[in-house]
């Protein structure tokens, strides 16, 4: 299995990560910032793509289920992110994704029928909502209420 980057891809190998992750019932977003593939034969066997602290465009062809693959996506994903500076990471699936994702260190934020929002960060939106709630009156500002 082949390992290529793209911050991000252009050209034919935009088309074909477009065409691979539309093949899996997915839609390439423009504002990806880093995208990899997993190939085999050179043909695209898993993808991910970082847009920020969001990993999105996660698939793995239906040939290549059970064999770790998302795993490994999701690791170097991760790990770029890290590179980066961002550590406190989101991702948006589909529900019925949520035990792999809860497999990869991801805990649910928000779930809709449609979308589930994660992140690798235990309760780290309610830390943060927590935080801000905490400040005390900044300069300027009228005092809460």
């Amino acid at each position: 299995m082949e390992l290529n980057t793209g911050s991000p891809f252009k050209g034919a190998a935009l088309e074909k990560l477009v065409c691979f992750l539309n093949d899996c019932g997915l839609r390439y977003d423009e504002r990806v910032e880093y995208s990899i593939c997993l190939t085999e034969n050179n043909k695209i066997a898993a993808t991910g793509s970082l847009d920020g602290v969001v990993l999105k465009c996660v698939a793995v062809s239906s040939a290549f289920r059970s064999e770790g693959l998302a795993a490994k996506i999701i690791s170097e994903l991760v790990n770029e992110a890290g590179r980066r500076g961002h550590f406190h990471l989101f991702l948006f699936t589909k529900p019925e994704n949520q035990e792999l994702f809860d497999d990869l260190g991801f805990y649910p934020v928000v779930k809709t029928d449609q979308v589930l929002l994660m992140e690798n960060k235990k309760q780290g939106i309610e830390q943060f909502v927590a935080s801000v709630k905490n400040l005390t009156q900044l300069p300027g500002q009228p005092a809460p209420l």
